[in-house]
């Protein structure tokens, strides 16, 4: 079966009927665009960038489209917003700036105070009286706290003592308390344990030569010393006079210790 094409329209004088397009609706009309003395030489660049392979050869603008001055992607691509800038506020400038005097003032009072009470000079004064060193100071109980009361794998932890005996822990894994080990004792207490094997009273681990303090007696000898000498972790290792860590007691040392895992 052969196509017979039909034969073409005509018009009442017998002309042939060609088909009208509308302009596009954007606004683009060819003979507006090719028939101006700009649009010539637009062609002529076109027709330049053809032949020698320029990067633009393969597109093609018109003046006023998207792509006249800017690359394809963001003639296609919405235009990228900045978040706008917060207003700066004066007034929480001002706030801490009193704040930051305020603490300034106290702590130089207490400073003062402290020269009166010891008769020294405030520079003179032993390290442990500066802000600095109370800062490294706790600092270095964090390291500590991190390497004597992590959990283990199975979320399980405890003092040396409830370590080595194998008995009911008082929270389950995961379980306890804040500043609380599973086996029941305090965050203070085990450090408190470790400082006291440390310094020669009773043992962290078997081996030594000395027994490990009962749970009760060595609960009982810190809230003794924290009631009425206000002790904290890190007083044994202070020198009295200078103030300073004794060797290998600051922070940075128990960081270390801390990632390599080394308690004693």
């Amino acid at each position: 079966m052969s196509f017979v094409r039909p034969p073409p329209r005509t018009t009442p004088h017998g002309q042939a009927h060609i088909p009208v397009f509308a302009p596009p609706t954007n606004g683009f009309h060819p003979h507006a665009v090719f028939g101006s003395p700009q649009s010539k030489h637009q062609l002529e660049l076109m027709d330049q960038s053809v032949m020698f392979g320029s990067p633009e050869s393969s597109i093609m603008t018109f003046p006023g489209s998207p792509g006249m001055d800017a690359s394809p992607l963001q003639a296609l691509s919405p235009p990228l917003s900045t978040p706008p800038t917060p207003a700066f506020d004066h007034n929480e400038l001002a706030r801490l700036q009193r704040e930051n005097e305020a603490l300034r003032n106290f702590n130089h009072s207490i400073l003062q105070q402290l020269a009166v009470a010891t008769g020294l000079p405030a520079d003179q004064l032993p390290a442990y009286y500066n802000p600095a060193f109370r800062a490294d100071w706790q600092l270095r109980k964090h390291h500590r706290r991190n390497l004597y009361c992590a959990s283990n794998r199975n979320g399980i932890s405890s003092c040396s003592w409830h370590n080595s005996r194998h008995q009911p822990k008082d929270y389950g894994a995961r379980q306890a308390p804040p500043g609380v080990l599973n086996c029941g004792c305090t965050h203070e207490e085990a450090l408190f344990e470790a400082s006291l094997s440390a310094n020669g009273v009773g043992a962290y681990k078997s081996g030594t030569g000395h027994q490990r303090l009962d749970p009760a007696l060595r609960r009982s000898l810190l809230q003794l010393l924290q009631r009425r000498y206000n002790y904290q972790d890190g007083d044994f290792e202070v020198d009295a006079k200078t103030g300073q860590w004794h060797q290998g007691q600051d922070a940075a040392v128990w960081h270390h210790r801390q990632q390599t895992g080394q308690k004693e």
